[in-house]
């Protein structure tokens, strides 16, 4: 959502379609859960006519997937839009807790839906969440690249060693893992 017209739309429209599915999945004895994966806001330094700090925005649709309207719990995945809006006029600085640009620009997306990096086990399946965003550039936020951090990768290799092998794995990022951006990290490819 770029502003609060579509936020309301979202909310009048989109939510009680979500909770009427929700409800009839889970009165039929089935397990309904949701994920998000990113973009919930479209905080932007690019040209498009929705560029703009719509950092605002972000409280609203964290409301809005609230397990009460919606009718199911809801995970989220950051994507690349879901950052603290960040330009050349304003641009995102490293500090004490966060030594890196993409841990900097992740902060206020954890204040509001939690880890960027998480995984749980429903059934059967394991299901592992993670940022796969590595940004490039404090001053354009289009400037990133598909990737995974050391510290993810470490993270994610002592998850899954915990995991049995006949659990279905589904693995959950914002942008597609076989796209033409180019994987920052191919240990990933070993997992």
């Amino acid at each position: 959502c770029s502003n609060a017209t579509k936020v309301q739309r979202f909310k009048n429209e989109a939510v009680p379609g979500i909770k009427k599915h929700a409800d009839d999945v889970t009165n039929s004895g089935i397990p309904c859960y949701g994920i998000t994966l990113g973009d919930l806001i479209s905080s932007s330094s690019n040209t498009s006519s929705t560029a703009g700090n719509d950092d605002y925005l972000r409280d609203d649709m964290r409301d809005g997937f609230a397990a009460s309207l919606v009718g199911l719990p809801v995970f989220h995945v950051m994507g690349n839009h879901d950052v603290t809006y960040f330009d050349a006029n304003q641009p995102l600085e490293v500090n004490s807790r966060s030594s890196t640009l993409h841990l900097r620009a992740q902060r206020t997306y954890e204040e509001m839906f939690g880890p960027v990096n998480f995984s749980f086990n429903r059934g059967d399946a394991h299901i592992v969440a993670m940022r796969n965003i590595i940004y490039d550039s404090n001053e354009k936020t289009q400037n990133y690249h598909k990737g995974f951090s050391d510290e993810q990768y470490k993270w994610l290799q002592q998850d899954l060693a915990l995991v049995p092998k006949d659990k279905l794995l589904i693995f959950c990022v914002h942008i597609p893992i076989f796209t033409s951006f180019i994987n920052s990290n191919e240990n990933v490819n070993n997992v």
